[in-house]
């Protein structure tokens, strides 16, 4: 199902769209000022046909990990800080107010990469999602991950798979720490 407001996708053969771009880019797909990428694509007609065709039980799972952790986090970032500040009277008193103040980097706990972070396949020229330059995120409102929040969040659908229940049920070998395949098969099981 596809949106009759949205550009067709390009097969790959077909890209880059922006020549001045790193390879395969499709930058300019949706416009010259996209904030979204491919969550173009979630559009509520798809989100609807997902959920009367895909939800089963309604029963909703957190698949985020707490602020808290890591308790170290990585590459000198600071860890999550949690406050609780008490709005008191102007005289002094406590009063029933009180503010929530956190401080957490985006690159802790569920990570939170948006197009801004870091273009690993294109820092020879120094450039973003869209061509978008570094003086470019001077505005916040540049390819910032707050678009995805403004268009409802990034989940259509979701299919939980407990593959490490599976395992355990099938006697099949499952190390979080090594890499291994989740066949087709599988998932058909």
């Amino acid at each position: 199902m596809s949106s009759p407001d949205l550009p067709p996708r390009p097969p790959f053969s077909s890209l880059p769209l922006d020549p001045n771009g790193p390879p395969g880019n499709a930058w300019g797909l949706y416009g010259k000022d996209d904030r979204l990428g491919a969550l173009n694509l979630l559009t509520p007609a798809i989100v609807a046909a997902a959920a009367a065709s895909e939800i089963k039980t309604g029963e909703r799972v957190s698949l985020d990990w707490s602020l808290t952790n890591p308790s170290q986090p990585s590459f000198d970032r600071a860890p999550f800080e949690s406050k609780l500040v008490n709005r008191a009277h102007p005289n002094g008193e406590k009063r029933t107010v009180n503010d929530d103040i956190l401080h957490f980097n985006t690159q802790c706990s569920s990570q939170w990469d948006g197009f801004r972070h870091y273009d690993e396949g294109y820092q020879k020229a120094k450039r973003y999602y869209n061509n978008t330059t570094q003086d470019d995120l001077e505005n916040p409102e540049k390819i910032g991950i707050d678009a995805w929040v403004e268009k409802g969040g990034i989940v259509g659908r979701g299919v939980l798979l407990d593959y490490a229940s599976f395992c355990a049920r099938h006697a099949l070998p499952l190390d979080a720490f090594t890499s291994s395949d989740i066949t087709l098969e599988h998932l058909k099981q």
